[in-house]
């Protein structure tokens, strides 16, 4: 049970809720990320809920284990390098 696989890390968010103070989404992603992003809007507190690999950004490297959250400033550039499925709970803030 539960949603397909789609798109990527980001393109594959899909949005459950939302006020203007945070944006929750779940993100099931069938692909890889082909090129960096960067969230200039919001803060980003990511659930790795199942899934393991590694979180690029553009000062190192992190490993990224399944089940544990993972915390983006604003303006933080990353990729994820996904081991296997992934399956994300996404908390997004402007404030």
């Amino acid at each position: 049970m539960g949603r397909a696989a789609a798109g990527d890390e980001i393109g594959g968010r899909r949005l459950l809720m939302w006020n203007e103070d945070v944006e929750i989404s779940l993100c099931r992603p069938a692909e890889t990320m082909e090129s960096f992003y960067r969230n200039g809007e919001g803060d980003e507190v990511v659930f790795v809920h199942e899934g393991t690999g590694t979180l690029e950004t553009d000062l190192r490297q992190r490993a990224l284990p399944g089940r544990r959250l993972r915390r983006d400033p604003r303006g933080t550039t990353y990729r994820f390098a996904p081991e296997g499925e992934q399956r994300h709970l996404v908390f997004e803030s402007p404030a």
